[in-house]
């Protein structure tokens, strides 16, 4: 994933510099596709907070609608993935907005299944800052399948 070395080194940086709150929703944007990487149910779940809801935005031929699935369910088909099925969500050039409890993630994505680009977008990610830290509240994205390309590394 193009930022978990990122992740890594702040994360070794971190007894030496505070991290910031646009730093700490970032860091759970991470580790969401961290857990999704590993196909972790739980650590999917422990990054959303209880009321949390994932958007998206499809259009097929003129329909157009917004889809919603429980955090529980988008946790276990991720877990349920067939063995030797490697997912990656890879994001780049993130934007992060804070104010007071608030925090929100824009960034583009692509979607890999076993390297190959199965679909991309933005991720727009809402999280609050709670007294135990920071969780998802909402994902809202987009996703399509025509021009998805990853940046040069």
């Amino acid at each position: 994933m193009r930022l978990t070395m990122l992740a890594v080194l702040c994360g070794l940086a971190t007894p030496l510099v505070a991290q910031t709150p646009a730093d700490s929703a970032l860091a759970v944007v991470v580790r969401l596709f961290e857990a999704m990487h590993a196909k972790d149910s739980l650590a999917i779940a422990a990054t959303f907070d209880t009321s949390a809801a994932l958007l998206g935005y499809t259009r097929q031929g003129d329909q157009e609608r917004v889809t919603r699935t429980p955090v529980a369910e988008f946790a276990r088909s991720i877990a349920r993935l067939p063995a030797g099925t490697d997912i990656e969500e890879s994001i780049w050039d993130p934007a992060v907005l804070v104010d007071g409890n608030l925090a929100v993630v824009w960034t583009p994505y692509a979607f890999l299944i076993n390297g190959a680009i199965s679909h991309c977008g933005y991720d727009a990610v809402m999280l609050m800052r709670f007294a135990t830290g920071s969780q998802i509240v909402v994902i809202a994205d987009t996703r399509r399948r025509d021009g998805c390309e990853l940046p040069a590394r």
